[in-house]
């Protein structure tokens, strides 16, 4: 079957919370593609198998320049700038518990 790319919303709160981040269940077969602030929301798109019915967990976490990276952190995975609100954030994918 063909992959297809899909967008979650992520949990605001949580995302931008220090040392909370949000754990979604995603297909075993998501590979991230972008991570964007839209509409008043933060979004994450990933591209899947959707044929593939095994999930897994991921977790991501939000850091603001100058505040010190978990050591739970697996890879960057995006810069993302707020012009509205003055901010620059990096999106880290994390180690699931």
């Amino acid at each position: 079957m063909a992959k297809m790319v899909y967008k979650w919303q992520l949990d605001d709160a949580n995302l931008v919370e220090l040392g909370k981040g949000v754990t979604l269940e995603l297909p075993s077969t998501a590979q991230f593609l972008d991570f964007e602030y839209q509409n008043g929301a933060y979004c994450m798109w990933a591209e899947f198998d959707p044929s593939v019915t095994e999930s897994k967990k991921m977790k991501f976490e939000l850091f603001g320049t100058g505040q010190p990276i978990s050591n739970d952190a697996v890879q960057w995975l995006k810069t993302i700038h707020l012009p509205h609100v003055g901010l620059v954030f990096h999106l880290y994918e994390m180690k699931v518990e």
